[in-house]
């Protein structure tokens, strides 16, 4: 999974969009030696950010596809995956950004405004969802729902609850996804953590099994997972990742990158370092990397 996002997370007007374009570039070299050691097409799946935020510093809410035209060929070229990435971040009075998790009219307005500028630009409406600070509710996944998409892409199986590190203002916690399945699965209506039978699949992110991990919270450290995020450290996630590639399995294996981060000299090191070690892992020979339909597919035999 790939989030289209600005450099810096707390994004601002002069903010130049540089590692984005740097990701664009490193992943197409890296994609040609991914489709060499597994000798079959690379496949990958594009979140792009498209919310009021957006719109507000940028000047259109479907800036993304327009002011990279590279990616979007490269994304047609290969047939890559494209979805919505919504951020809820709002703006108070003071004329400051605060993530905004507690309005359910200002959630449908981000989610519909997301899916009408996608549907605008590709000609066919999202059928996949990634939603910003890995944040998900029972309201988001009902509206989704009404709005088409089938494909739920955000949940961090084990991972605990905490405020967001960068995000003083925020209205709610980041949620408590510890109870969360850890494969493909469809929702129960109420309660987005348990299976049920509603008419969409999330798709969770790989995740490290549980252990001991500080949190910003009382009572600080608490047992939880670490999300297979590239631009995190290697060593905190080394033996997962390593672990994962050597297992010959139908489920999904799932990790992320933030398309800015290459552009943040403290991530960069970490997101190379990561890339080179998916690619030295020998058990990439029986891998393929797919869009997030064709790997719910395959998980669900279906």
């Amino acid at each position: 999974m790939l989030d289209v996002e600005p450099d810096e997370r707390r994004a601002g007007e002069t903010d130049p969009w540089l590692g984005t374009q740097a990701a664009v570039e490193a992943i197409a070299v890296w994609r040609v030696e991914a489709a060499r050691r597994t000798g079959t097409p690379v496949q990958l799946n594009w979140f792009l950010r498209l919310d009021p935020q957006v719109e507000k510093l940028f000047g259109r809410i479907d800036f993304v596809p327009h002011a990279l035209p590279a990616l979007m060929a490269s994304m047609e070229r290969h047939q890559d995956h494209a979805g919505i990435h919504t951020h809820l971040c709002r703006q108070n009075p003071a004329g400051c950004w605060y993530s905004e998790f507690t309005d359910v009219a200002w959630l449908e307005h981000c989610l519909r405004g997301a899916v009408d500028a996608f549907t605008r630009y590709f000609g066919r409406p999202p059928v996949a969802s990634r939603m910003g600070d890995r944040w998900l509710s029972n309201d988001a996944v009902r509206l989704l729902i009404d709005l088409g998409v089938r494909y739920e892409c955000t949940v961090e199986p084990g991972l605990p609850d905490m405020p967001i590190f960068d995000d003083p203002l925020a209205t709610a916690w980041l949620p408590d996804y510890r109870p969360a399945p850890r494969h493909p699965y469809r929702p129960r209506a109420g309660n987005l953590l348990q299976a049920g039978d509603q008419p969409l699949w999330i798709l969770p992110l790989s995740t490290t099994p549980l252990r001991l991990r500080p949190v910003r919270r009382p009572p600080y450290l608490v047992r939880g997972s670490y999300p297979l995020n590239l631009s995190l450290s290697p060593r905190a996630m080394l033996n997962h990742l390593d672990t994962e590639l050597a297992h010959v399995t139908r489920e999904p294996l799932v990790m992320v990158i933030r398309t800015g981060d290459f552009g943040v000299p403290h991530w960069r090191p970490a997101l190379e370092r990561n890339l080179a070690r998916i690619l030295a892992h020998p058990g990439l020979a029986h891998s393929q990397f797919v869009d997030v339909p064709t790997a719910v597919a395959t998980w669900a035999d279906l």
